[in-house]
């Protein structure tokens, strides 16, 4: 939940 700007951050840390 959060798949938008705010996932742009915590991308790198679900990158998996």
């Amino acid at each position: 939940v959060g798949t938008g700007a705010r996932s742009e951050k915590i991308r790198t840390y679900n990158y998996k």
